[in-house]
């Protein structure tokens, strides 16, 4: 028992390791902390990357994290992909005729060489549509960031609002 133990571990290791091997294009790293999650790829550094929890039921949630741009050169975040739900957009909020609207960010989110963009509950946001399972607090979901120069990496998101934030009330607002 304790030797298929052992195996069981370091195969699940193996996989998670691999999880984050990405296309070779650029230089990837991974560390969930116990506050955020962070990942790199090319010059580009994810952090503060958090969802709201939501059961299945409500279809959909909302992601938020920072990219910081380290590099002298823009980039773009193109796609953003998971198993949780069906489908994933980068959102911004706007507000018209009195009332905020939200709408898709058409041809990705553009990340400035040398500044940081940040998706959090006021602005642009990752929406998370179709859920396949609950958003659990505490948890954590996977995505799937591609850049349009730095390539793709993988994000572990912690579901649950940080200490300093307050998830937004993402049921009154109209789409767009």
């Amino acid at each position: 028992m304790r030797i298929l133990t052992t195996a069981l571990t370091c195969a699940l290791m193996a996989a998670g390791t691999s999880a984050h091997a990405g296309d070779g294009k650029k230089n990837m790293q991974h560390k969930a902390g116990m506050k955020s999650a962070h990942a790199k790829v090319g010059m580009l550094m994810i952090s503060e990357a958090w969802a709201i929890p939501k059961a299945m039921a409500q279809k959909n949630s909302v992601a938020f994290l920072k990219i910081r741009n380290m590099g002298k050169t823009a980039d773009r975040l193109v796609s953003i992909s998971g198993k949780v739900a069906a489908k994933f957009e980068i959102h911004t909020m706007k507000k018209q005729n009195g009332h905020m609207m939200m709408m898709k960010v058409k041809g990705g989110l553009p990340i400035q060489a040398g500044s940081t963009a940040s998706l959090d509950p006021s602005g642009n946001h990752i929406m998370i549509m179709g859920l396949k399972k609950d958003l659990m607090k505490g948890t954590y979901l996977a995505l799937k960031l591609t850049f349009a120069k730095a390539g793709t990496v993988m994000v572990m998101v912690k579901v649950g609002a940080p200490k300093s934030g307050k998830p937004m009330n993402h049921g009154k607002h109209k789409h767009h």
